[in-house]
């Protein structure tokens, strides 16, 4: 009985078989890669309004509190870490109180930087990765795959099936079976879980509204199939599919745990669950594949997860996989340090990217 898991991170979407690859942190806010993507997306069909337009507060928010005299995306802006950004609102909207002006605009902001997001990664990953198709069409029912990405990439290849994956996460987190068949049967059955959240997770922005301590999975029907048409307007870039949340009318957001060093995974129970769901999957792996995914420095949250579930489970074997691995890059070598930190000397660095997964499998 296979019982591999397969670990996605930045670096699995910036290494697949797009037109146009997500960009990474620090070229969120990088005119000469926004251009191109806004350029593909009007090759495509797609007219949307300019960044500065549609996002204009958020924009001279940040001006502001960086000092950024430059038109937008160019000089600084290019460098511009969303994490540093992200990291920033989180600490003014607790530092303020959400009943105060300065609180309320941040958690304002927040939403807003989450709609930025999403419309950029929805304009990168609109068509079908072949290396997470080839991924998604041969593991095995048991196998998990655990997805640090917001991006639709992986999760538009369940569509045509397998689903048991996608139906396992409906029942043992959101508690809400995928269809009558799904039911009840999935004790054996491998997952997929999105330890950051994703495009197609939308709450509440209110935080006194019931519905932000859940989140509704945009693309999914009781029919115990995926929705295409749903799913695909989450790609439409032009944010969540709902403005306005059902049960109190607030602006509705996308669900996403913000790339902070004091991550909020314990206060939401959806993000608990799926970590604690994370850290069993890991703990019964055979096989712990990574890809793409460089464990920072600072996300102490995900080296404690994999440190942790990985010592008491000292039979498990672990893959790196990632451009670092090459003993000619800059950066090898501490890459390779903190790996052997996190994992200890079980670590196998035979590939360097994605698009060996044929390989791989």
């Amino acid at each position: 009985m296979a019982n591999n898991v397969f670990v996605l991170g930045a670096g699995a979407s910036a290494g697949e078989s797009l037109p146009i690859a997500p960009p990474m942190m620090q070229q969120f806010f990088d005119k000469e890669v926004l251009d191109k993507i806004y350029a593909s997306a009007e090759a495509g069909g797609l007219r949307l309004p300019a960044l500065e337009n549609a996002f204009g507060d958020l924009i001279d928010w940040i001006r502001l509190r960086w000092g950024l005299l430059d038109p937008f995306g160019t000089a600084k802006w290019r460098s511009l870490n969303l994490e540093d950004v992200f990291t920033s609102l989180a600490i003014e909207q607790e530092f303020f109180g959400e009943r105060s002006d300065q609180g309320s605009k941040a958690q304002l902001r927040l939403s807003e930087l989450k709609n930025y997001i999403s419309q950029v990664l929805a304009l990168t990953t609109r068509g079908s990765g072949k290396f997470a198709n080839y991924l998604v069409r041969n593991i095995d029912k048991d196998d998990s795959i655990l997805n640090f990405n917001y991006d639709l990439l992986v999760d538009r290849e369940f569509l045509p099936g397998p689903q048991n994956h996608y139906a396992n996460f409906h029942w043992k987190i959101l508690g809400t079976a995928f269809s009558a068949l799904h039911e009840g049967n999935f004790s054996e059955s491998g997952i997929y879980l999105k330890l950051h959240g994703s495009l197609n997770w939308h709450t509440c922005s209110s935080t006194k509204c019931p519905g932000a301590a859940t989140v509704h999975v945009v693309g999914t029907n009781p029919h115990g199939k995926l929705d295409l048409e749903a799913f695909n307007d989450c790609l439409s870039a032009t944010g969540p599919v709902w403005k306005q949340c059902k049960t109190c009318r607030s602006a509705i957001t996308c669900f996403m745990i913000p790339p902070l060093v004091n991550k909020p995974v314990l206060e939401n129970w959806v993000a608990r669950s799926i970590w604690g769901h994370a850290f069993d999957t890991l703990v019964r792996a055979k096989n712990v594949v990574i890809i793409g995914f460089s464990f920072q420095p600072t996300d102490f949250y995900a080296q404690w997860l994999f440190r942790s579930a990985l010592q008491a489970n000292l039979q498990a074997n672990v893959w790196i996989v990632n451009p670092l691995n090459d003993p000619n890059k800059s950066g090898h070598t501490d890459f390779e340090s903190r790996m052997t930190q996190i994992f200890g000397q079980r670590c196998r660095f035979d590939f360097l990217r994605f698009e060996e997964i044929a390989k791989i499998i």
